[in-house]
């Protein structure tokens, strides 16, 4: 095996013409000596005095190599045979070694191998490539999916920059690429782009369109087969891919109706929609169609946010009207909302549409506190305010949820844990996300502090509470104010009402309802108000005049209130969710003012008041728990930051 090694080298020697002297310096060519310190000096031109010290020294030729097929990165094949490799024996591993510093000219260039073209030199271990070349990119197709062609095609009107494949990547070895994406049979259009990639890993590349199309696709065809290369090797895992060509003879002439847009599906942060070649995620959408666009290709898309987009065509094929279905794809990276802009291809308009797309917010841990009777003013009761709370249908991760969510994690404090608790559940080392306080609890000093403590990191507290002196602890320390006072409104009757006001709001104007200029109902006894709150530091839902009669005003009393700053819903009512759910109190006019339908939804109780005023205790209510799993989410005790 030797021997066969290196007898190239020996061979130099006894061909070729010259001084042979194995035991010094050697010169082949003409009589000079070698150099100092060249041991073999190949050269056919003799020196010449009035020449420089690195004049040529050959004008017939150089050296040449052999040519040789490797096949391996790290063995002598073909030098030696498959059996020495295999049997990987000791001899083989020390003729390894002494063959450090072969060299040969390699005929094959195998990017799998990491073989390259040209001069390469045996290092011991592996062959090593003599000029610095970074090598072509391996990679493999990611998820099918996410392999798209954007924009519209037609025939005999050229690509543009709305044009182009979207392909993901599994880059395995760095090194250049070109990805190529032609069309089989040509029709006229191509995407290409090039570059390097310089690390692993994984990639989803735009790749340009170019060309123009040169026929339409015909009805009832697939359109034109699509057929992509890496560095000119097919990638046929996603195959059969297709694009339809639309006829540009026949305009789109159409418009949105963007009040029919509907979300359909359940978005989750970093899950893939539509996964697998499922289809339930995409959005249903309305088009007022024109007569002579009957037969015209259309095209409905929307930006990427934050990883996801839709897309929708097809034929315009029916008058006046017609519902399209846009397509999702992507994977959400956020769990932010998410507000698309629809575009068209219509010539009749350049109108677009938004539509929003919500994340499933992940479950969150609140800590219910209050009296644990038959009328649920602590939520962790199994009573309607905690019923409609752990209705899937308005907090789930249903379709038809009204907010996606994934759900409670409710630790139930009682009328009220120690302090100590309190200090563990809230400003501990895991710290609940949200508190919910309900009649009768109040808090202590050593308490209040916990809970504006827990404020001040951006706890969020519903705190639905009338307790003489608990109130008015808690509001001096947020406001840094002993000057505000609490009292109880001295209107007249059972049954009291408060109007809310008319402003754009999340809790009067949110996904269970429009509560705007509407009322809620006290719970049978006095509501608290406070007096002397900065009005510039709230959002004020209500004062202290009873609605039905225009009795018990306080001037700059309030009854209810959000903070602007800490994550704070306070209303001055402990009952402000009691409701048993027998028909006594279903009906009555002066208690349990909170009412569900037989869906668990929030509605309205008719009945209440002297005078049947319908108030909305429960829509408020919902609407506050969707602002606090939000407040949770994006701004909360729990926010990474």
């Amino acid at each position: 095996m030797k021997t066969k090694l290196t007898v190239l080298f020996m061979s130099l020697f006894f061909i070729i013409g010259g001084v042979v002297n194995l035991n010094a310096q050697v010169n082949v060519g003409v009589g000079d000596p070698a150099e100092k310190y060249a041991t073999l000096q190949i050269k056919d031109k003799a020196k010449v005095s009035s020449e420089p010290l690195d004049a040529a020294t050959s004008e017939k030729g150089g050296l040449l190599l052999p040519r040789v097929e490797l096949q391996k990165k790290k063995e002598l094949l073909p030098f030696v045979t498959q059996a020495v490799v295999d049997a990987n024996g000791q001899e083989y591993q020390d003729e390894k070694k002494l063959h450090t510093g072969l060299i040969i000219y390699n005929l094959v260039e195998n990017d799998d191998e990491e073989l390259c073209l040209g001069l390469n030199q045996w290092d011991g271990e592996q062959w090593n490539c003599f000029q610095s070349k970074m090598g072509n990119a391996i990679a493999e197709l990611g998820n099918c999916d996410s392999l798209t062609f954007k924009g519209e095609y037609l025939d005999k009107v050229s690509l543009n920059s709305g044009n182009y494949m979207t392909i993901p990547l599994h880059v395995t070895k760095a090194g250049a690429y070109t990805i190529t994406a032609t069309t089989d049979p040509d029709n006229g259009y191509y995407f290409t782009a090039s570059g390097v990639f310089l690390t692993p890993g994984y990639y989803f590349i735009s790749v340009p369109g170019a060309g123009t199309p040169l026929t339409f696709t015909p009805d009832g065809n697939d359109g034109d087969l699509i057929k992509v290369t890496f560095n000119n090797k097919p990638l046929d895992a996603c195959d059969p891919l297709n694009i339809k060509v639309a006829d540009s003879s026949i305009k789109p002439m159409y418009s949105m109706v963007c009040g029919s847009a509907k979300v359909h599906g359940v978005y989750k942060f970093n899950q893939e929609v539509n996964a697998g070649g499922t289809q339930e995620h995409y959005i249903d959408l309305t088009l007022n169609v024109d007569v002579e666009a009957v037969g015209a290709h259309y095209v409905i898309e929307t930006d990427v946010v934050d990883g996801l987009s839709f897309r929708g065509e097809g034929k315009l094929n029916s008058t006046p009207t017609q519902t399209v279905r846009l397509m999702g794809s992507g994977t959400p990276t956020t769990y932010d909302d998410k507000v698309f802009t629809l575009t068209t291809n219509s010539k009749k308009t350049g109108a677009t549409c938004s539509v929003t797309v919500f994340i499933v917010i992940p479950t969150k841990r609140v800590l219910t506190v209050g009296l644990g009777t038959t009328y649920g003013y602590n939520l962790a009761n199994n009573r309607p305010s905690g019923i409609m709370m752990r209705e899937p249908r308005n907090y789930g991760v249903l379709e038809e949820s009204v907010v996606k969510y994934e759900g409670w994690n409710i630790i139930d404090g009682g009328n009220g844990p120690s302090t100590t608790n309190l200090q563990n559940y809230l400003l501990g080392s895991d710290p609940v996300d949200m508190v919910i306080i309900g009649y009768s609890w109040g808090p202590s000093d050593a308490e209040a502090d916990i809970l504006v403590e827990y404020l001040r990191k951006k706890g969020v507290i519903l705190m639905y509470c009338e307790e003489s002196g608990g109130n008015q602890r808690v509001n001096r320390r947020i406001f840094n104010d002993p000057s505000i006072s609490q009292s109880t409104t001295g209107g007249t009757g059972d049954g009291r009402t408060y109007a809310l006001p008319l402003i754009d709001d999340p809790i009067l104007n949110g996904p269970f309802g429009d509560i705007r200029g509407e009322k809620w109902g006290d719970d049978a006894t006095d509501v608290v108000y406070m007096s002397n709150i900065p009005y510039s530091d709230i959002i004020i839902y209500s004062n202290a005049t009873n609605a039905n009669n225009n009795t018990g005003s306080v001037v700059g009393a309030i009854t209810a209130y959000r903070h602007k700053v800490f994550n704070l819903i306070w209303v001055g009512e402990g009952g402000f969710n009691s409701q048993a759910g027998n028909s006594g109190e279903l009906t009555s006019s002066t208690i349990c003012p909170f009412m569900i339908d037989s869906n668990n939804k929030p509605i309205p109780k008719t009945t209440y008041g002297p005078t049947g005023t319908r108030i909305y205790n429960s829509t408020f209510t919902a609407n506050a728990l969707c602002w606090a799993i939000r407040q949770a989410q994006f701004n909360g005790i729990n926010t990474p930051n």
